[in-house]
């Protein structure tokens, strides 16, 4: 605890002074070394002390999958391989039938996107509605889309705004009293919308998760305790609605930050939180894969982090250092 104060500390000292001061190029690459440091030193276990019932303990979890966690790890595709193409199947039920909307949105996503859909068109509960959001692409993503023969799928298309946009646009656009968000690249277990029933008194159910790294390991991710993750959850739709949805202007930890809204509600509201302890939802931990973010828009969303959720952080120096180091890390 003491250490982590200190570097956060340290952190905001150096990023004052990066603003303030020309800095030269050693100086620069000195403060860009000890920030990597920081990360390395805090990034991977995020705890609070447990003493006050307002603190919430986050911390990242992962081990090796066992059972049904390698179960939608199976379906996965090498990288490098074609863009799947999308199983058709006649719909079972209407949209008006619909009890959950399932919101994916995407970018470029051709290689994936197709696995990720019939993950969907599996599942033993097909119940849903799928809003699909193409967030302005410019590969063959329309060109799958358009390919698909089911009444259940709604796809809209937009100009690229960003991820936490691109989420909105389809909560907007459904109508069931849940809601549910699958990325394009991830893939759903067959039972992932059977096990997954918020109720008014559990307005939120969380449920684990299989990480696949690009040499195709499989570490289980543990909801409890950790932030939210796209793909883990269902929650009702009067409870996402009444916190704003998605932040738009963070395009990096947007998951967490609505999940600390979530909670807080969920605590004012004094409801509870349902946990599914077992992984549910296949996610590309592909670095290789995953987005590139610009230093910009890591320094801004981390900034953005730090001034909604000061309060918060206030009981978690660990996590306070974590967006303090990425905040000056990205400032250089």
């Amino acid at each position: 605890e003491i250490i982590a104060r200190g570097l956060v500390r340290i952190l905001r000292t150096a990023r004052r002074a990066l603003r303030r001061v020309g800095t030269t190029q050693r100086i620069a690459e000195e403060v860009a070394e000890w920030c990597g440091i920081c990360l390395e030193m805090i990034a991977g276990r995020l705890q609070t002390s447990p003493a006050s019932s307002h603190r919430t303990r986050w911390e990242w979890r992962a081990e090796e999958a066992t059972g049904p966690a390698r179960e939608a790890d199976s379906r996965r595709s090498s990288s490098g391989s074609a863009a799947p193409r999308v199983t058709r199947r006649a719909a079972a039920q209407s949209i008006g039938a619909a009890i959950v909307d399932v919101i994916m949105p995407t970018h470029n996503g051709e290689r994936s996107i197709g696995l990720a859909i019939n993950s969907l068109l599996a599942q033993t509960e097909q119940r849903w509605h799928l809003i699909v959001v193409d967030d302005g692409s410019t590969d063959n993503t329309t060109g799958i889309l358009s390919g698909i023969e089911d009444d259940r799928i709604t796809v809209i298309e937009t100009m690229q705004r960003g991820v936490s946009a691109a989420r909105n646009s389809g909560l907007l656009a459904g109508r069931s009293e849940t809601v549910a968000f699958l990325d394009c690249d991830d893939q759903a277990s067959t039972e992932w919308l059977s096990e997954l029933r918020p109720t008014v008194a559990t307005p939120l159910v969380r449920a684990q998760a299989s990480l696949v790294a690009a040499d195709g390991k499989v570490r289980r991710w543990k909801a409890r305790n950790s932030p939210l993750l796209a793909g883990t959850f269902v929650v009702r739709r009067d409870l996402i609605s009444a916190v704003g949805g998605y932040d738009e202007k963070l395009a990096y930890s947007e998951n967490t930050d609505l999940g600390f809204r979530l909670e807080e509600a969920i605590r004012s509201r004094e409801l509870s939180v349902q946990y599914v302890e077992i992984p549910l939802v296949s996610v590309n931990h592909d670095q290789s894969r995953s987005i590139k973010y610009p230093p910009a828009v890591l320094r801004d969303s981390a900034e953005v982090m730090l001034e909604k959720h000061r309060e918060r952080f206030s009981y978690s120096s660990h996590l306070e250092a974590v967006y303090e180091a990425i905040a000056g890390y990205n400032s250089l």
